[in-house]
């Protein structure tokens, strides 16, 4: 795999906005996603790696970020729906 510039922080809807209430109080939780290319899969691929095992792909890098999104959303709700503890997100450092 070929990493497309550095690891990114989707700016469009919060990443995995999933309606996270925790307390009674909605969050919106942003997570780290980094997107590669995968000459093997021939798609590019893209992980949230502070949510094992959360990933998807697309054909584009755009198509990633959106399918991430929904991958996010599903592994926070499953995690929910277990009553396991949901990972608060890491803070970045804004690249510039």
């Amino acid at each position: 795999m070929v990493e497309m510039g550095h690891p990114f922080i989707s700016s469009r809807q919060p990443v995995g906005d999933a309606d996270s209430s925790v307390g009674g109080m909605k969050h919106s939780l942003k997570y780290q996603v980094i997107i590669t290319w995968s000459e093997r899969d021939a798609a590019f691929v893209a992980k949230a790696p502070e949510l094992p095992g959360c990933m998807a792909h697309g054909a584009t890098y755009e198509e990633a970020l959106r399918n991430t999104d929904d991958a996010m959303i599903f592994w926070l709700d499953t995690v929910r729906e277990d009553g396991i503890t949901i990972p608060e997100p890491r803070q970045y450092a804004a690249a510039g």
